[in-house]
């Protein structure tokens, strides 16, 4: 009977993922004449005027990103005492981050910065230690400031547009291996970056070679 409630416990923690998911948004650009209505948005909050307008999720938004701070949610300290912890994972993922170009803020600097792109780490684990397994659901999301279309349009400050997530069951002894867990996650969002920025990065490289 508990492994069943472990169980159901694995699929209640996808369902809130999954609802929070689906409240990004279809992709969407905008060109030409679109563009020009936006204009005056250029000098809003120093923002620069970009050429094409994405509203969304999607590989696509992730094109540009040089930089980002890392939060991740606190794990409860009962969760810690089994070996999972808030910093390694902060650790981990920043070292990810870094191999592939993109630059890890501080919290200072990512004040200071206009679009404040934040990559949240959410590990939530239910454990049974009568029969030493814990339900585990890992979320990594990517949010920043974007143009929000509308009458007025707006600034929006801390838009999701880029969400993965994962579930799964470990056992208390391994509980370390939920780390692993989570990097596959980030993995995907490192996936998606380079898939967007692909292009770019080869023409900068030709424009070094010039």
């Amino acid at each position: 009977m508990r492994r069943l409630l472990i169980v159901l416990g694995v699929f209640c923690a996808a369902g809130v993922v999954v609802g929070v998911a689906w409240q990004i948004p279809g992709e969407r650009s905008l060109f030409g004449e679109e563009r020009e209505k936006y204009r005056h948005l250029a000098a809003f909050e120093n923002l620069p005027l970009p050429r094409k307008v994405v509203v969304a999720s999607g590989k696509e938004v992730l094109q540009g990103v040089e930089d980002v701070y890392v939060l991740v949610e606190s794990i409860e300290p009962e969760v810690e005492e089994y070996g999972l912890r808030t910093e390694d994972i902060r650790r981990d993922t920043e070292l990810q981050l870094r191999q592939y170009g993109i630059k890890v803020l501080s919290r200072e600097e990512w004040r200071s910065t206009p679009k404040q792109r934040v990559l949240y780490i959410w590990v939530s684990v239910l454990m049974a230690e009568e029969i030493h397994m814990s339900a585990v659901g890992m979320l990594c999301r990517f949010s920043e400031n974007v143009l929000l279309l509308g009458e007025p349009t707006t600034l929006c400050k801390g838009a999701c547009t880029w969400m993965r997530y994962d579930v799964g069951l470990y056992g208390l002894g391994s509980i370390k291996k939920v780390r692993e867990g989570v990097k596959k996650v980030v993995n995907e969002f490192i996936n998606d970056y380079l898939a967007a920025n692909s292009k770019e990065k080869a023409t900068d490289t030709k424009k070094k070679r010039r």
